[in-house]
């Protein structure tokens, strides 16, 4: 396969422009709540994240103090430790492999109707069961793979806040924490690297071509290598996007406290109010798809009228 046509990210974000605004407009409440729920269901296990801050004390002093106390106690609470943290770790892992199902069902029924033009819940759901499966099957191992990695990195992190609690701050405990701050870095940035990949390129291949996971990743490899340069624009535009997306977000939710309670109780609800976005996101992905080749809106074409 060829991948000589011009790919630009800023074409293909005005492409799904129109798009979006073809589907979505007129305004249908019913098609919004609809595409609201399979939105929500692309959305599990994607959109999260932490906030606050770390302080650093005086590790010589009150801090450090506690610590050694925490210190004292974990040593002589060793099994309890241990099953605690392995029932954590069970649940985490149960909790991830639920999402990222919902997910894997979500991401191929939102493709599927941003490709079609329809708003389609069940029809998507039992269809496209086969394709989702492989892709969560990656998708599942990639969360396992970067938990392993991130729990590694605590290992050396907790020598060296054990170190930091006996001796306090020094060069070489500095030096190390950095050095943890980023490797667990790299650790989130690949993951994520490969989960948008996998998202926006990979799946759409899956129900282009109408292969597995593994099959179509090695189809569009290279693809992406012949447009490096505008994969690399498109995802840090994406960035910039998901910045304003989630900025969006929280002022709405900040407007009145009836649409924070829905943000927090009803994300659905959230999810449909803010329904153009969402779809013009995934329908930029597929039309940079498109245009390096992978057209699968051509081949999804619905032979009549959107449906509910």
């Amino acid at each position: 396969m060829s991948f000589a046509t011009r790919v630009s990210p800023i074409d293909a974000a005005s492409r799904a422009f129109a798009q979006t605004k073809q589907a979505l407009f007129p305004f249908r409440f019913e098609r919004w709540l609809a595409l609201g729920l399979v939105a929500f269901l692309d959305q599990c296990g994607r959109m999260g994240g932490s906030g606050g801050y770390n302080h650093i004390g005086n590790w010589r002093g009150d801090a450090g103090e506690s610590f050694r106390q925490a210190l004292d106690w974990v040593n002589a609470h060793v099994t309890l430790v241990v099953v605690l943290a392995a029932l954590a770790l069970v649940l985490i892992i149960g909790i991830t492999a639920l999402a990222l199902w919902l997910n894997s069902r979500g991401t191929f029924m939102y493709i599927d109707n941003v490709a079609t033009g329809r708003a389609d819940v069940r029809r998507p759901w039992s269809e496209h069961r086969r394709h989702a499966n492989s892709y969560f099957v990656w998708k599942f191992t990639i969360a396992l793979l970067t938990l392993s990695a991130v729990i590694l990195t605590l290992v050396p992190l907790a020598l060296t806040l054990v170190s930091v609690a006996r001796r306090g701050f020094g060069p070489g405990a500095i030096a190390a924490i950095v050095c943890i701050a980023v490797v667990f870095f790299a650790i989130i940035v690949v993951a994520k690297l490969v989960s948008v990949a996998l998202r926006d390129f990979v799946a759409p291949v899956q129900l282009l071509q109408d292969v597995p996971c593994g099959t179509a990743l090695q189809l569009v490899a290279p693809a992406l290598r012949a447009n490096l340069g505008a994969v690399l624009l498109y995802l840090v535009l994406k960035l910039v996007y998901a910045l304003l997306l989630g900025i969006t977000v929280v002022a709405l939710a900040c407007v009145t406290c009836c649409l924070a309670l829905c943000c927090l109780v009803l994300p659905i609800i959230s999810q449909a109010i803010l329904q153009p976005l969402f779809y013009f996101e995934r329908a930029w992905s597929l039309q940079l798809a498109a245009a390096m080749g992978f057209d699968l809106m051509t081949s999804l074409a619905p032979e009549s009228a959107p449906s509910l």
